[in-house]
């Protein structure tokens, strides 16, 4: 879901990458205008002689930090792992024609270096021995965003690599910064602003043996305030490390970016750019379509701490840049409360965006909000939305099926990670940079957004302008026609 083919191609805007964009507003699908997001400038170092080595540039956010990393002018050298039967070199190429985000870029600065994280014995590779004497910084941006993973999968995809990566930028000589993406929500729920700190240690084992998968307790018996193991792997990737850099010395800084929910581009490059249907994304995409009934397990009204995904990569390469003298820094990407998105009109304009829109749906969207997750809510989310949806990709043969498979992931995914975990805790992040955006502007872009990426990935078809005159009418395709999903 994060590898899509993008629309019509766009012409590509520049931005300044330290400086503040002022007066730089962009048309917000809706009529009104929306700003470009704002970060704290700390250097203005050029980057012309600069080469990066980066990690999950084929990703949502890694894309992004790719795209303001060649607009600033360094070369960079992205480690991307071969995928069903392509190489890594061929998903570059396609990635670079395809995505607006490298539309009239310098692509010519981009060195592919086939790579596999996981594997311990990439990073005592040649390839890597021959870059790692030009490497000035490194950014490391890959993950694996999976939030039903075991424990030991779980910080074998999200701690062993970062560690390596680690390991390996005290061979590279030049190299000044390295910057970790973790995530905000490795710490706890709060009502006073979470400061840009060390998080919690993890309960039950010490520092030094997170490494030893063989010999760690039970997620049970680890989590404490923990839901997940995606968050409980980036707290251990970000403790490790922390502790590695203050008792072996390093001639590099180290940064750990914290981005919250993640969500489509305010403005660069252009509002609505997005390649996601995960998250937030993916609760728009279920809801505005009918595929998902609007049964949302959230307090009313619930505010999530969304942000631009074109604000994050700017926070990501400004700290890869900090001047700061700093050796360890923690970096909130994440919004104040006054910028929080509010679920209650966000459905609303979904709902409306919906019914204008899709010419049939299996089900109109609708508004309805429950109590706090308990085993009836559990109940009558799966009777409505997870049911019907199993049964008819059960029955769907080939192409077809997957498609449906998917779609049942996405929901399933959204109810479990979105809503059970995030849209009844109450999360307050403190940010040195925090983005510049207006809210009512932005449910707008949101929906915008995610429209299009439903488009490009084939879960709704374009049809031709309506004859009433309300703009595209489309249909669904997760069900294939629309008869036969009724």
């Amino acid at each position: 879901f994060f590898f899509g083919l993008c629309g019509p191609s766009r012409s590509s805007s520049t931005v300044c990458l330290f400086e503040p964009t002022n007066g730089n507003e962009m048309d917000a699908g809706n009529g009104s205008h929306v700003s470009a997001p704002q970060t704290a400038a700390e250097s203005d170092t050029p980057l012309q002689h600069d080469t990066v080595f980066l990690t999950g540039c084929t990703g949502f956010i890694g894309r992004l930090v790719l795209r303001k990393l060649l607009l600033a002018g360094a070369h960079v050298v992205v480690a991307i792992r071969g995928r069903r039967g392509q190489g890594a070199t061929d998903r570059w190429l396609q990635m670079s024609q395809e995505d607006d985000a490298f539309c009239e870029l310098p692509i010519e600065r981009v060195q592919v270096i086939e790579a596999d994280l996981l594997d311990p014995e990439f990073f005592e590779s040649p390839v890597l021995e021959h870059v790692q004497t030009r490497i000035t910084r490194i950014v490391h941006v890959a993950a694996s965003v999976n939030m039903h993973e075991t424990l030991e999968t779980a910080l074998t995809n999200n701690l062993l690599p970062g560690i390596r990566l680690y390991q390996w930028a005290q061979k590279c000589p030049l190299c000044t910064h390295v910057v970790i993406t973790s995530t905000a929500f490795v710490s706890p729920p709060s009502d006073t602003p979470v400061p840009e700190e060390p998080c919690p240690a993890i309960q039950g084992v010490e520092v030094h043996q997170l490494a030893n998968l063989d010999s760690l307790p039970s997620f049970d018996e680890m989590k404490g305030y923990h839901q997940t193991t995606y968050t409980l792997s980036k707290a251990a990737l970000e403790q490790y490390l922390a502790n590695l850099h203050q008792r072996e010395p390093a001639r590099f800084k180290l940064s750990f970016v914290r981005p919250s929910i993640v969500s489509v581009a305010v403005s660069d490059p252009y509002p609505g750019w997005n390649t996601s249907l995960d998250a937030l994304n993916g609760v728009i995409g279920l809801f505005a379509t009918g595929l998902m009934t609007g049964k949302l397990v959230m307090d009313v009204p619930t505010r999530l701490n969304v942000v631009p995904v074109d604000y994050v990569a700017e926070v990501i390469v400004s700290a890869a840049y900090r001047s700061s003298n700093e050796d360890i820094r923690y970096v909130h990407a994440a919004c104040e409360d006054d910028q929080k998105v509010c679920t209650e009109p966000l459905t609303h304009i979904v709902r409306d965006h919906g019914r204008k829109h899709y010419k049939s749906t299996w089900r109109k969207p609708s508004v309805r909000y429950t109590a706090s997750p308990g085993l009836w809510s559990k109940i009558k989310f799966n009777f409505f939305d997870v049911a019907p949806l199993a049964v008819v990709a059960a029955l769907s043969p080939g192409k077809a099926g997957k498609t449906r498979k998917k779609t049942l992931g996405i929901l399933r995914n959204v109810y479990n990670t979105l809503i059970t975990n995030y849209g009844c805790r109450h999360y307050n992040f403190a940010s040195s940079s925090p983005p510049t955006f207006h809210i009512d502007d932005y449910h707008h872009i949101i929906t915008k957004g995610t429209h299009e990426t439903l488009c490009k990935k084939g879960f709704i078809k374009k049809r031709e302008p309506a004859e009433d005159g309300e703009g595209e009418k489309c249909v669904i395709q997760c069900f294939g026609s629309c008869t036969d999903a009724r």
